[in-house]
C-alpha cells in the first residue's frame, strides 16, 4: 500500500466490504417481519453454518475478524491520503473552486467519523450492554419510562427484569443498599404505570442465589416487583432450588420459566433431565394452586457466556420434555 492507487484501491474494496454487510445485515434483520420462527431459524444457522469443519460460531467470528481487517485497512488509507494531500501542497490555495466535488464528497470523511462512532455505541449498546449497578441510573429510569409505555401499549402485564449486574471484583453485600434503592425506584415506576417488574434471578447480578433474591423483594416490598423462577439459573449458581428455595420464594412468585441445567457441570438440558427438581416443582405448584404463566426458555445451545439459544428442533423437544411432566404429574394445561 506505498502508492496512492493501491491506497484509493483499498478504501474502495474495504468500503464495498462494508457496503456487502450492511445489506446482509439489513436481510437478516427483515426476517423478524417472517415471525419469531423464521427470525430464529436464521440466527440459528449463522451460529451452525459449515459445522462440523467450522466450529460454533465460526461463520460470524470469521465475519466479524474481516470487519475489523477491513475498518483497519480503511482508516489506515484515509489518514496516509489525507497527510499525502496535505504534503503535497505546503502552501494553501488563493482561491478554491469546486469542478467535480459536491457538497456530500466534502463530508465524507466527517461521515465516516460519525458511523465509525455509532458503530462503537451500537456493540456497546447490544453486544456488550449490560447493566451494571454502578452505571448511570437517570438513563436507566429512562429507559424504564419508556418500556412501561410499550407494555401500556401492547396490553402486557409484566416486564421482566434484572438485578443490575456485577463485575467479578464488585462484591454483593457492598452494593445491596444501592441495587434495593434502584429497584425500588423501578417499582415505583412501574406501579404508576400501573404494570408489575418480574425480577428473574440470573447468573453474575446481584439477585443470583435464592438468598439474595428473598432479600431483595421484602426489602423493596412493592406489589409492583414480583419474582420469575428459573430453576436453571440457580442450579448454575450451585443451588438445587427445591424445596428450600421454593418454600422460600413462592410467595412471591408470579411466573415459571422452564429451563433445566446439570449442577455438577452447568450444562442445560430439557425439563426433568437436569438438578433443577422440576417435576417437584411443577407438583407443589398445582398444589398450591398455580394458575399462571410458565414459558419455555430451554437454552439447549451456547450462545454467549450468560446464555443460550435454541432452535426450533432443541425448542421441540425441551417443550415436550415439559409437556410429559404435566401430563404424568395430571397437571391440566391451556
Amino acid at each position: 500500500m506505498r502508492t496512492t492507487i493501491a491506497l484509493k484501491i483499498s478504501m474502495a474494496v474495504s468500503g464495498a466490504v462494508f457496503i456487502a454487510f450492511v445489506l446482509l445485515h439489513m436481510y437478516g434483520n427483515l426476517q423478524a417481519f417472517g415471525g419469531h420462527d423464521a427470525f430464529n431459524e436464521y440466527a440459528e444457522h449463522l451460529r451452525t453454518f459449515g459445522q462440523p469443519m467450522l466450529p460454533y460460531t465460526g461463520l460470524l467470528w470469521a465475519i466479524r475478524i474481516g470487519l475489523v481487517i477491513a475498518l483497519v485497512v480503511h482508516v489506515v488509507a484515509a489518514v496516509m491520503l489525507w497527510r499525502r494531500a496535505r504534503a503535497a501542497r505546503t502552501v494553501p490555495y488563493v482561491m478554491k473552486k469546486r469542478t467535480g466535488a459536491t457538497f456530500a464528497s466534502g463530508l465524507m470523511r466527517w461521515g465516516g467519523a460519525t458511523i465509525l462512532l455509532f458503530l462503537v455505541w451500537h456493540l456497546l449498546n447490544f453486544t456488550i450492554g449490560k447493566v451494571n449497578v454502578t452505571d448511570d441510573f437517570e438513563e436507566h429510569l429512562r429507559r424504564m419510562d419508556r418500556a412501561v409505555v410499550v407494555a401500556q401499549r401492547l396490553g402486557a402485564p409484566y416486564i421482566r427484569v434484572f438485578s443490575f449486574f456485577l463485575t467479578g471484583d464488585q462484591r454483593p453485600e457492598d452494593h445491596r443498599d444501592e441495587v434495593v434503592r434502584r429497584m425500588a425506584a423501578l417499582a415505583v415506576r412501574a406501579a404508576a404505570g400501573g404494570v408489575v417488574l418480574l425480577h428473574e434471578n440470573e447468573k453474575e447480578i446481584f439477585g443470583d442465589v435464592p438468598a439474595r433474591v428473598h432479600d431483595l423483594v421484602t426489602a423493596v416490598d412493592s406489589p409492583a416487583l414480583r419474582l420469575a423462577w428459573d430453576a436453571a439459573n440457580y442450579v448454575q449458581c450451585g443451588v438445587v432450588p427445591f424445596p428450600d428455595a421454593y418454600r422460600l420464594l413462592r410467595p412471591f412468585t408470579d411466573y415459571i420459566q422452564i429451563k433445566d441445567a446439570v449442577l455438577a457441570t452447568g450444562e442445560v438440558v430439557p425439563a426433568g433431565d437436569g438438578d433443577g427438581r422440576l417435576r417437584e416443582t411443577v407438583r407443589a405448584l398445582a398444589d398450591d394452586g398455580y394458575e399462571g404463566f410458565v414459558s419455555m426458555e430451554p437454552h439447549l445451545a451456547s450462545a454467549h457466556h450468560l446464555g443460550g439459544f435454541s432452535g426450533p428442533d432443541d425448542f421441540a423437544r425441551a417443550t415436550k420434555a415439559f409437556l410429559a411432566i404435566l401430563d404424568s404429574e395430571r397437571v391440566s394445561y391451556r
